[in-house]
């Protein structure tokens, strides 16, 4: 799935579910409504033979520290109690503070199909945060069929092999991979999962010889991540309903934040205008990786300027969502904000969200600077809205 360039070439794999034993696993049952596992987080379907899992969502913003860190989120057959995966989907490495993110597929125990390790998609198939992402992994007979579509970026990327597996499990997951040192599968360790915004699935189906019925339908169990030393949950999914749960990463819900109070410093300069030893170039790095800007034409950033209330709302409004752009809009929101204003989507989303009122008269005042004072109520509102809905 991803390689980490770092020192020795580490491989990620992508393993079948290791269960951890509790008192909430009577000893030998390895099929229960609850599962706990040292690398999966999701909804694990048993008990029939399986032709088809398919699920969607969208890729979470990564919350990077200066420790390398990695996660994997994708749907697949078997697992659980298999030994093979076929699955697909997408993954998040985190070096130096800064996220890459990948499209992978793996036929794991398919000697065949690189060795039974993850294949990065090509060069063409790129993904990032706020991406939504359907997976959907099928089988006929021996011949399986791997496709990731990625429906914001218009692309979507088929993979068939000839395998025979066991099919004896569907899933959703989001996963910690192993960090392997080489090929022998004793140079494999857990890695450390990277905090993210929560991933929520929807549309998750499986089949079992017949049409894609609503992953409920197969009474699924939960999976819920923890550490096999200090116990502590590290991801665990809500209630499934029919075909969507969410599963919670390590932090807090909602709204991203970084995993400390301070921004990590920079190991490289994220815009032409911001040195990596600039005080603010951690806090600017993750605005960048994130998703949450891009700078301006020539790879400038600009940090001493000041900063427009229009341009607060389009950082807002990518922060809330993932890194992505918002939508066009239908109507004005306000009397001096036209729908094709560039920045309309995020002040609508403002405005409805409750965020802003704006000015007596109906007015945003768009180019205006805005203040500290203003910011911190744009903020405090943000994160009170993400308490709500969570």
């Amino acid at each position: 799935m991803l390689l980490n360039s770092v020192g020795t070439r580490t491989a990620l794999s992508d393993a079948p579910l290791i269960p951890v034993p509790s008192t909430y696993n009577a000893p030998g049952v390895r099929h229960t409504a609850q599962i706990r596992a040292a690398n999966w987080a999701g909804y694990v379907a048993t008990g029939q033979k399986f032709t088809g899992v398919t699920g969607t969502w969208r890729v979470p913003s990564a919350v990077c520290t200066t420790a390398d860190s990695f996660a994997a989120q994708w749907v697949g057959i078997d697992g659980h109690p298999s030994e093979t995966v076929e699955q697909i989907g997408t993954g998040i490495a985190c070096h130096d503070g800064v996220a890459s993110y990948e499209a992978w597929y793996e036929m794991y125990g398919d000697a065949d199909v690189n060795g039974g390790a993850s294949v990065t998609l090509p060069s063409g198939y790129k993904v990032t945060a706020g991406d939504t992402v359907t997976g959907t992994v099928t089988v006929a007979g021996d011949m399986w069929s791997l496709t990731l579509a990625d429906t914001s970026r218009g692309w979507s990327f088929t993979k068939n092999v000839t395998f025979h597996a066991e099919q004896a499990s569907a899933e959703w997951i989001v996963e910690r991979p192993d960090v392997c040192t080489s090929a022998e599968e004793s140079s494999c360790q857990a890695s450390t999962l990277t905090a993210s915004k929560p991933v929520t699935f929807t549309a998750a189906s499986a089949q079992a010889g017949g049409a894609m019925q609503p992953a409920a339908t197969f009474a699924p169990a939960a999976a819920t991540m923890v550490d096999v030393d200090s116990d502590a949950t590290l991801a665990s999914p809500s209630s499934l309903a029919s075909t969507s749960f969410v599963v919670t990463i390590a932090g807090p819900d909602g709204v991203v934040v970084p995993a400390s109070s301070q921004a990590p410093s920079c190991s490289s300069a994220p815009f032409t205008d911001v040195s990596k030893t600039n005080a603010f170039c951690g806090a600017i790095s993750w605005l960048k990786t994130s998703g949450i800007t891009t700078g301006y034409a020539g790879g400038a950033f600009r940090p001493g300027a000041s900063i427009s209330r229009a341009a607060v709302a389009a950082f807002l409004y990518r922060l809330a969502h993932d890194g992505a752009q918002a939508p066009s809009c239908s109507s004005a929101p306000f009397t001096d904000v036209s729908k094709t204003n560039a920045f309309c989507g995020a002040i609508s989303w403002l405005k409805t969200s409750g965020i802003t009122t704006g000015y007596a008269g109906g007015a945003f005042h768009p180019g205006a600077s805005i203040s500290r004072a203003a910011v911190a109520a744009f903020l405090y509102r943000l994160v009170a809205l993400a308490g709500q809905a969570n």
